[in-house]
């Protein structure tokens, strides 16, 4: 119910008096009474009091609005029609009442705590103030209305706390958990159960227009759905029931069992990839033998496959091994090959290596396998324990082989080699190393102390090695080696315990010895080699690691001519642009306010460019007025830029007529075009200074 309470005059007397004091103005009670009347502002008191209740808490809303609260947990019960906010002076600060006998302001039972709490609204609440602190609620408990934490989940399954409340989001995930369901067996479920079927047990129907692709929720089911079996999905068709089991989302299998036909036999199909991945129905047969009407026959007896023909059992599949009945039968295959043997395998049965204990690697060269070394380990192998992996030639009687050796007794580390068999199955080829030799077993780099010669790529590190940049230091790097059986080439990068880096290369015919010939000399690659070179700087590297740089200069010709392979100087640039001033008028006996011109030719230059200066012996005016002027003025008489040469009232040496330099710069880009000027204007006034002054142009084609 909203209410307005009125504001009395006593009340804003109260408020203006506490206002002018300085202090505030303290609500204490709310005082309701029995009396039926139109309150107004005039009201003092109320017509009945039935009793004062005190304020028990307030909250700020914002600054212009307060909510304050008042609780009667006496046994009091009262049916009130005005209600007064009263001072702790007993000040009547504001009232409410009803004049309708049927609508009380408000009730309290006896055996029912009163709560009630008002927003009050003020221009600003600074001299407002109340008794009691926050606002605070009553504990709600079975007898008391009030307030109370909700329960957590935690709360729920530990059930130990009897203050919190119980929501029904909490309770519907909770209360089968905590309590279950207990069966008279004595078996407790604690989830809901989830029902293939139907309630009543029946399998769940599905209509003709359901698609079984769109099914991957597991269930029994019935009836003549969409991509069924036989695609029939006429109501009075043949019917299925069907079995799903499923993730509910994208995969599934199903399978079809005829209603009445049994003559369909069962089929099944699956998918992983949702509803475009459906295999093919593939029929099952439910009995142990299959036949066809040729006489041949398979049958799953005592774990064994047994393949008939004619009713002569000619070879079965057991143990592991494919058996034949007798040698003189054979297996044959639709494109007309038949085979006496069964397949031959690289590895055992078990999927494991073929064990050869105490073997002699040169004697496996004409069947193809996986073979484990064990006992005393391998003869003519790079190392005695470790696998050899034989590959025989389909027309000859040679073979490649391949051996991955353990380093050590635990199996950690591993080297791999391979060798080859010639055509004439007589002569090895030694065994070579075909794993990364980059780095040693321990990853570290390989040690030298000669980096000459190499012929692998290699990481090494050196310590006063020979044919070093320098020597008593340590460096580590690579080597990067390639023969293409028409030249060897070698590439070396290395860096020294300071962070220099070096870089060398050789390049060779294949016929010649690397540790023999000249590499070529140490560059030094962390600062500018003397490989980088063009046709203005020359860069060469000496012998301490310094840098020394040459730079052609320019002639004063080339500067004038833009020349684009020489580095200009200050001297030549400034004889070149002193070359090219047009013109320069003395004025002699200039007048006040008067315009002395210079007229030229602009000119481009390679780029388009024109640089344009104008330069006078300027004179200052007056303090804060127009000195002398200078303007660069193009041949359609639009001033292009313009200076003036001004005294500052507080301008040190700033008296008028002090002389200075004026300067006007333009810059654009331009044909040759005539009729340009570069103007000086006197400035007003008396003339005094305005004589022998200078007027200069420059003009700079670039």
């Amino acid at each position: 119910m909203i209410i307005k309470p009125i504001l009395t005059d006593v009340g804003r007397e109260a408020l203006a008096n506490a206002k002018s004091k300085g202090t505030n103005l303290v609500i204490s009670h709310l005082a309701v009474g029995s009396g039926i009347w139109q309150a107004d502002k005039t009201a003092t008191a109320l017509k009945h009091q039935i009793k004062r209740i005190n304020e028990t808490g307030y909250q700020d809303l914002d600054a212009a609005q307060v909510r304050v609260e008042f609780i009667d947990d006496t046994t009091d019960a009262y049916v009130a029609y005005e209600i007064g906010l009263i001072t702790e002076d007993g000040i009547l600060f504001a009232v409410y009442s009803s004049n309708d006998q049927n609508k009380p302001v408000l009730q309290k039972a006896s055996a029912t705590p009163l709560l009630q709490y008002y927003n009050l609204g003020f221009s600003n609440t600074d001299n407002i103030d109340f008794v009691q602190g926050q606002i605070n609620l009553p504990q709600a408990t079975e007898v008391v209305k009030g307030v109370a934490y909700t329960a957590t989940d935690a709360d729920m399954v530990t059930g130990s706390n009897d203050s919190k409340i119980v929501t029904p989001n909490k309770l519907s995930n909770n209360i089968l958990p905590i309590q279950g369901l207990k069966f008279p067996d004595g078996y407790i479920q604690k989830t809901v159960s989830y029902n293939l079927t139907n309630p009543n047990g029946t399998a769940k129907n599905l209509a003709p227009d359901f698609d079984l692709n769109d099914l991957f929720t597991s269930g029994i089911y019935c009836g003549v759905p969409k991509n069924n079996p036989i695609g029939d999905t006429n109501p009075g068709g043949e019917w299925f029931n069907f079995l799903v089991m499923g993730n509910g989302k994208d995969s599934a299998s199903q399978f079809a069992i005829p209603w009445s036909n049994l003559g369909r036999g069962v089929c099944v199909r699956t998918t992983q990839k949702g509803k475009e991945g459906w295999s093919s129905w593939a029929k099952l047969n439910t009995q142990d033998k299959i036949y066809n009407s040729t006489g041949c026959k398979i049958d799953f007896a005592n774990n064994v496959l047994n393949f008939y023909y004619n009713n002569k059992r000619i070879a079965w599949v057991g143990d592991g091994d494919i058996h034949l009945a007798s040698p003189d039968n054979a297996i044959t295959f639709g494109d007309g090959s038949s085979q006496k043997t069964a397949s031959w395998r690289m590895v055992a049965p078990s999927g494991r290596c073929l064990n050869a204990a105490n073997s002699d690697a040169n004697t496996f060269n004409n069947q193809a396998g996986v073979y484990a070394g064990t006992g005393n380990g391998w003869k003519n192998t790079p190392k005695s324990l470790g696998f050899l992996i034989v590959y025989p030639y389909a027309d000859n009687d040679g073979c490649y082989q391949e051996f991955v050796s353990f380093e050590d007794i635990t199996k950690t580390g591993y080297r791999k080699y391979s060798r080859i068999l010639a055509r004439d199955g007589k002569t090895w080829s030694e065994w070579q190393r075909i794993d990364s030799l980059l780095v040693d077993a321990n990853q570290f780099c390989f040690n030298t102390n000669d980096w000459n010669g190499h012929t692998q790529t290699k990481f090494h590190y050196s310590w006063e090695c020979k044919n070093s940049p320098s020597n008593r230091v340590f460096y580590n790097g690579f080597t990067c080696f390639v023969d293409d059986n028409a030249h060897k080439k070698t590439f070396q990068l290395i860096q020294d315990d300071q962070g220099r880096v070096y870089s060398r290369a050789q390049y060779i015919n294949s016929d010649q010895t690397p540790s023999e010939e000249p590499y070529s000399l140490w560059i030094r690659n962390d600062n500018t080699p003397d490989a980088i070179r063009s046709n203005t700087l020359n860069r060469t590297q000496n012998a301490d690691g310094s840098l020394q740089v040459d730079i052609k200069v320019a002639t004063q010709a080339e500067v004038n001519a833009g020349n684009a392979d020489t580095f200009v100087t200050a001297k030549n640039l400034h004889g070149s642009l002193v070359g090219q001033f047009q013109k320069v008028l003395d004025i002699e006996n200039g007048q006040p306010d008067q315009d002395y011109d210079i007229e030229f030719t602009a000119q481009s230059g390679n780029l388009g460019n024109c640089l344009i200066m104008a330069q006078a012996s300027a004179t200052k005016g007056a303090n804060g007025t127009r000195g002398a002027m200078v303007q660069i003025i193009d041949p359609s008489g639009v001033v292009r830029v313009e200076h003036y040469s001004y005294s500052m009232e507080y301008e040190q040496r700033g008296s008028a007529g002090h002389g200075s330099a004026t300067y006007s710069v333009f810059l654009g880009k331009h044909t040759t075009q005539t009729g340009w000027k570069a103007r000086f204007t006197a400035p007003p006034g008396a003339a005094r200074g305005v004589s022998n002054r200078k007027l200069s142009v420059t003009m700079v084609p670039f």
